[in-house]
C-alpha cells in the first residue's frame, strides 16, 4: 500500500485580495496564513508517514517570489528528507522556471523539467510507483505536451500524471494546457495529479483526476475551507480524501435586513459574527437584503461598518467584515442595467479571445485584471453614497 499527499497552488506570500485597510495583527495572521498551511501539510505528511508528497505547480507566486518564502519551502523540505519523504514537483504557470530562485532544494525534492519525464520510487512498503510529467519553462510559453506522456502498459507499477493544466470547460486567461478527460483516461493512470485550480475538484473517480485547490486562500472567489488531498491504496484501489489546512477562511453571507435604522442593522452584523466565530478566523464579504420600499443609508452602512470592524480589534478567533454592500429589492434602476449592453459585449469578447489565450500570441494581448460587472457594482454603491450626500446637504 502506498500513502501521498497532493497539493498545489501553494503561492507563498501572495497578498491578500481586500477592499478595505486591515488592522496590524490581522495582516501579521494574514502573513503567515500561507506558511502556516505548507507546514501543516509537512507536519501531517510526517504524523502519516506518507511515501511522497506531490506538489503539481504554482509552489510560489510568480510576481511575489522572494527570498523569505524559499528558504522557508527548502526548510520544510529538509525536514521532509530527515524523514526519507519524496517530494515530486512541477513547475506551473506562476513558479515556472524562468522564476529566478533563492535557495537549493534538498535532493529529496525531484523537479521535472521542461520535457515530459519519468521518474520511479520502490516505497518502503516495496510498491513500485512511476511519476510522469513536466514543468513549464516560461509564463507565456505554451506547448501541448500531452500527447507526450507514455501510456500506462499496465505492469506492477502505480502510474502518477502531474499536470498543471485546466479541464477544457474551465474559464482561463492563462496558458494552461488544456484537457479532456478521455484524454487522460487513455494513459491508462492511476492517479492524475493536477494544479492550476483555485478550488477542489474531483473530475473522476476512476482512474482518480482530483485537483486539490488552494492550500490557503486569498480572495473571496476562493471561499470555504482550502487543503489538499490525503491519498492511499495500491494499483487495485486509491482513495482520496481532502483535508483542510487554511488558517483563514474567505466567506460570503447575506443578512436579511427587518429594519434599516443604524443600531438595528449594527446588531444584525454582530449578532452574525458572534454565530460564526466558533468556526475560526474568518474574512466576509456581507451582502444585506433590504426588501423595504426605503433606501438604505450607505453613508450610515459606511458608519456602521467602521464601527462593526473596531470592535474586532481585541479578538484573537477574528471574525473580520471587509466589505459590506447591500441589495435594494426596490431600487428604481441599477447601473448594471444601464450598462447590460456593454457588459454583454465585454463577456462575447472575452468567449472570441479565449482561443488565443493558448498560443504565442496571448504575451502580446494586454489583459484587464478585474472583472467589468464587478466594477460597475461598486461604481453603484459609490454613486448612491454621492447621491445620499446630496440629499442630506439639501
Amino acid at each position: 500500500m502506498i500513502k501521498f499527499i497532493h497539493c498545489s497552488d501553494i503561492r507563498l506570500d501572495e497578498p491578500f485580495q481586500l477592499a478595505g485597510d486591515i488592522p496590524q495583527y490581522i495582516m501579521k495572521s494574514i502573513r503567515n496564513a500561507g506558511y502556516k498551511s505548507l507546514k501543516r501539510v509537512v507536519d501531517d505528511a510526517i504524523d502519516r508517514q506518507v511515501d511522497f508528497i506531490i506538489i503539481s505547480g504554482n509552489l510560489f507566486s510568480q510576481e511575489n517570489r522572494n527570498i523569505r518564502a524559499d528558504y522557508y519551502a527548502a526548510q520544510q523540505f529538509e525536514r521532509l528528507k530527515a524523514e526519507n519523504i519524496y517530494v515530486y514537483y512541477i513547475h506551473g504557470i506562476e513558479d515556472n522556471m524562468s522564476v529566478k530562485s533563492f535557495h537549493k532544494f534538498p535532493d529529496n525534492v525531484i523537479t521535472f523539467g521542461e520535457d515530459v519525464e519519468t521518474y520511479e520510487l520502490v516505497t518502503k512498503g516495496k510498491e513500485r510507483v512511476r511519476f510522469h510529467g513536466f514543468s513549464y519553462k516560461e509564463y507565456s510559453n505554451y506547448e501541448y505536451k500531452l500527447d507526450m506522456y507514455p501510456v500506462n502498459e499496465v505492469d506492477q507499477s502505480i502510474h502518477i500524471g502531474l499536470l498543471n493544466g485546466l479541464h477544457h470547460q474551465m474559464n482561463t486567461e492563462k496558458a494552461h494546457t488544456e484537457f479532456h478527460i478521455e484524454e487522460l483516461n487513455r494513459k491508462m493512470y492511476h492517479y492524475w495529479a493536477l494544479g492550476g485550480y483555485s478550488k477542489h475538484v474531483s473530475l473522476n473517480e476512476l482512474a482518480h483526476i482530483h485537483y486539490p485547490g488552494k492550500l490557503q486562500a486569498n480572495r473571496f472567489d476562493d471561499d470555504g475551507e482550502t487543503g489538499y488531498l490525503y491519498v492511499e491504496g495500491d494499483s487495485s484501489k486509491l482513495s482520496a480524501t481532502f483535508i483542510p489546512v487554511n488558517t483563514i477562511t474567505f466567506n460570503k453571507a447575506v443578512i436579511k435586513l427587518g429594519s434599516l435604522e443604524r443600531h438595528a442593522i449594527y446588531q444584525n452584523l454582530q449578532a452574525f459574527k458572534d454565530s460564526v466565530r466558533h468556526r475560526g478566523r474568518q474574512i466576509y464579504q456581507v451582502t444585506l437584503r433590504n426588501e423595504a420600499e426605503s433606501l438604505v443609508d450607505l453613508h450610515m452602512l459606511q458608519k456602521v461598518t467602521e464601527q462593526i470592524q473596531l470592535a474586532e480589534l481585541a479578538e484573537e478567533q477574528y471574525v473580520w467584515i471587509d466589505d459590506v454592500t447591500v441589495d435594494e429589492a426596490h431600487a428604481p434602476h441599477t447601473l448594471r442595467e444601464e450598462f447590460s449592453d456593454m457588459l454583454h459585449t465585454a463577456t462575447h469578447m472575452n468567449t472570441t479571445l479565449a482561443p488565443l489565450q493558448h498560443t504565442y500570441i496571448q504575451k502580446f494581448i494586454e489583459h484587464d485584471d478585474f472583472e467589468t460587472a464587478q466594477l460597475i457594482d461598486r461604481g453603484e454603491i459609490h454613486l448612491k453614497m454621492l447621491m445620499k450626500g446630496e440629499q442630506h446637504e439639501d
